[in-house]
């Protein structure tokens, strides 16, 4: 993941799909540290009430012009009925081929 375009409606995408409702902080610059495989979507665009990343907006998978100095990343908000935690989500898709 990219973090051209990177913002707050992307990352409560991110949290709410991983089952954390308040939202969350998007962070780039490879907050969490630099991965090491390919960068699979780039200029992300979510309204914020997309179910999952992948129906938000961009340019298609593979399609991207990125170092992973700008790998993107989520501090999702847990709300534990006591006081907030902040959850620490660095984003990493990954993709199987099967071969025929």
């Amino acid at each position: 993941m990219c973090d051209d375009l990177w913002d707050d409606e992307d990352a409560a995408v991110v949290c709410r799909s991983l089952g954390y409702n308040l939202g969350g902080r998007a962070v780039g610059s490879a907050y969490f540290g630099q991965g090491a495989e390919p960068t699979w979507m780039d200029d992300v665009s979510c309204v914020g009430n997309e179910p999952s990343l992948n129906l938000c907006s961009f340019p298609g998978f593979g399609v991207e012009n990125c170092a992973h100095s700008e790998d993107a990343g989520v501090i999702c908000n847990l709300d534990t009925g006591i006081k907030s935690i902040i959850i620490f989500v660095s984003i990493t898709i990954s993709f199987m081929q099967t071969q025929q």
